[in-house]
């Protein structure tokens, strides 16, 4: 246990400038860390004459004990706080890239010409559309009903295809993948699906243009 000069004058009932003269003389061994004497309790204890007061050392031992207890609980703290700044970074960038993905969306839009907004004219009919026509084996494959096209879905809510997608991939939204009769998936999403998206986008500030039928509570 390394103590300074002021510690060690406590411990043996001495005052400071003895200690001091008694490093300066080499009669007590200690290594100087910048302006203070480091000195190794075992030296002081060799010291002729030298009785070491135990009441002392043990309340220096406590003292010494709760500092690195309450050193060791700043760091867990310290750690904690980086913990929650590296969660809130990883929001914002989140919430940057929906942002970024919105005024692209918006630029794209800008000038296209009306779009139709009634929802219910892409959802799942009888028969199905000719893109779910399986060419090779004459095979058709349905949705469930009142899906829609996850492109579909974008461009009626004049939101970029690639921002969905994006939020798709990341597992952000849930959609409804189909094999298709080539070998292909045919991406959808079903009533329930859309109103995930719907309440997903207003949270997190996603721009979009409601249709008659939003939020999709029904088909």
């Amino acid at each position: 246990m390394k103590i300074s000069a002021v510690q060690a004058a406590q411990l043996v009932g001495r005052n400071e400038r003895r200690i001091r003269d008694w490093i300066a003389t080499r009669r007590l061994p200690a290594i100087k860390v910048g302006q203070s004497w480091q000195i190794d309790i075992e030296d002081l204890e060799r010291l002729p004459g030298i009785t070491i007061d135990r009441t002392q050392l043990e309340a220096l031992w406590s003292r010494e004990v709760g500092a690195l207890s309450e050193l060791r609980q700043r760091v867990r703290d310290l750690e904690e706080v980086v913990l929650n700044l590296r969660n809130e970074v990883a929001q914002l960038k989140m919430r940057l890239q929906d942002i970024e993905g919105a005024q692209r969306a918006s630029v794209l839009f800008e000038h296209a010409e009306q779009i139709p907004l009634d929802l219910r004219m892409y959802a799942t009919v009888t028969p199905p559309f000719p893109d779910f026509e399986d060419r090779a084996g004459g095979q058709e494959v349905e949705p469930p009903p009142g899906s829609v096209r996850v492109k579909q879905f974008a461009l009626i809510h004049k939101v970029h295809a690639a921002m969905l997608t994006y939020q798709i991939e990341t597992g952000k939204i849930e959609d409804t993948p189909l094999s298709m009769g080539n070998g292909r998936k045919a991406h959808w999403l079903t009533p329930e699906q859309q109103r995930a998206v719907i309440v997903f986008w207003r949270r997190n500030g996603t721009h979009f243009v409601p249709c008659p039928i939003c939020p999709h509570t029904a088909m």
